[in-house]
């Protein structure tokens, strides 16, 4: 199982746009060697999900993050 890269909160926007490239190819790769993909995608940039620090998941992002991986694992297992 891979993870994309995650974005970068502020105004980086070269260091978003490469690293969405990445995890794109990454994802495509995945999906033909028939390895698992977590797309972090921008959905963490969401307010709410990051700490007050913009960079580390509130609980609330914690706890999506976990349910989302969460159902990968048990798509992956069954």
């Amino acid at each position: 199982m891979f993870f994309s890269i995650l974005q970068i909160a502020g105004n980086d926007e070269g260091r978003n746009r490469k690293s969405q490239q990445i995890s794109t190819w990454l994802q495509a790769w995945c999906h033909q060697q028939n390895f698992g993909f977590f797309d972090h995608g921008s959905v963490y940039m969401t307010p709410g999900l990051l700490a007050t620090d913009r960079v580390h998941l509130s609980q609330r992002g914690k706890r999506t993050f976990v349910e989302e991986l969460t159902e990968l694992i048990e798509r992956a297992l069954n």
